[in-house]
């Protein structure tokens, strides 16, 4: 409705709690992050004999530029061309690399907006949907064999694929990846779990200006309402939102094949954003997040690779069944997981 407010409507009904309205419902009148926009209302419809379910909602209107997605996407296929026919420029040192130019500068905003959400979604509430719980034992193991499950199904895929080398060099690599999720789960509880976006990457963020807003709280969508209502490690949405710098880089890398043919050297320039958003992105959010108790003393790394995992494993059953020709994102996601890489 022109510059004031948009109406979402649900083509699909479920009878009970819709997340996106509870956590909207809940961040614009309970806390003080503002990075989302503000929820006005909904409309439902009363079944007989059982719960309402939502038709429509209403949130304000946040002028912007376009989702992250988009925008990253469309401005690094522009960086590689750019840096294309400007040349290959000398050998320059590690503290001398090129800044990215605007949206491609954001990531810091980006972690650090995720952060401030994380922490008043991890502030004290007499809400029991809301409040922080200590992450248990319980937790860990549960979160541990739901990777083991999306690993099951990712190797059953990958043995029904194209053997190229690198789904090859997972496949061998089988028995240390299921290795290195049993000992994952075998990691010491600390920190909390809270509400968590659920479905968090590029595509469910806008660029508004220099700023970033989070938008679309559903979760995932092959999930019930009970499952996505469910508290979580806010370490699953960073996990996300690294998975998707991954997929950001090499569409933008296939924009670029579909008009010509590139090298390596280009290619680079799409893994330099990717890594160096990723550094960038860690350091805003723990600096966002720090003091509100969120994360282990470790800084959650561990836990961080083994949603990390659970992300890319996804891909995988996701790319085989959907789209084979971006099977190498995740595989390749797998294996530098595999190596140690955070």
């Amino acid at each position: 409705f022109g510059d004031q407010a948009m109406l979402k409507v649900y083509r699909r009904l479920r009878a009970g709690q819709q997340p996106d309205i509870e956590i909207g419902r809940y961040l614009t009148e309970r806390t003080g992050f503002t990075n989302t926009p503000a929820f006005l209302g909904e409309a439902t419809v009363a079944r007989q004999g059982g719960e309402a379910a939502t038709i429509a909602a209403c949130f304000a209107f946040v002028p912007n530029q376009g989702d992250g997605w988009s925008s990253i996407v469309d401005a690094l296929a522009r960086e590689i061309e750019d840096r294309a026919l400007a040349g290959s420029p000398p050998e320059a040192a590690e503290d001398d690399r090129r800044d990215f130019p605007y949206p491609l500068d954001l990531t810091d905003v980006l972690g650090r907006r995720t952060g401030e959400l994380h922490a008043a979604l991890a502030r004290p509430s007499d809400d029991p949907a809301f409040g922080a719980e200590p992450v248990t034992e319980n937790d860990i193991a549960a979160w541990a064999a739901d990777v083991r499950a999306q690993a099951d199904d990712a190797f059953s895929r990958l043995a029904e694929v194209e053997k190229t080398e690198p789904v090859r060099a997972l496949l061998d690599r089988q028995g240390e990846a299921l290795a290195l999720i049993a000992r994952l789960g075998q990691i010491p509880p600390a920190g909390v779990k809270t509400r968590v976006h659920g479905d968090y990457h590029l595509g469910q963020v806008l660029v508004a200006q220099a700023d970033i807003f989070v938008i679309d709280f559903e979760g995932e969508p092959r999930r019930s309402l009970e499952e996505r209502r469910q508290k979580s490690s806010p370490l699953r949405d960073v996990a996300g939102m690294l998975r998707s710098f991954d997929y950001a880089a090499f569409a933008a890398i296939d924009r670029v094949r579909a008009l010509r043919d590139g090298d390596e050297a280009e290619e680079g320039v799409a893994w330099e954003w990717r890594d160096r958003s990723a550094e960038r992105f860690l350091a805003a959010y723990r600096e966002a997040v720090a003091g509100a108790g969120i994360l282990p003393e470790d800084g959650g790394t561990e836990l961080l690779r083994l949603f990390t995992l659970q992300k890319a494993f996804y891909e995988i059953g996701y790319e085989a069944a959907n789209r084979p020709a971006w099977l190498p994102i995740p595989v390749r996601g797998v294996l530098s997981l595999l190596d140690g890489a955070t």
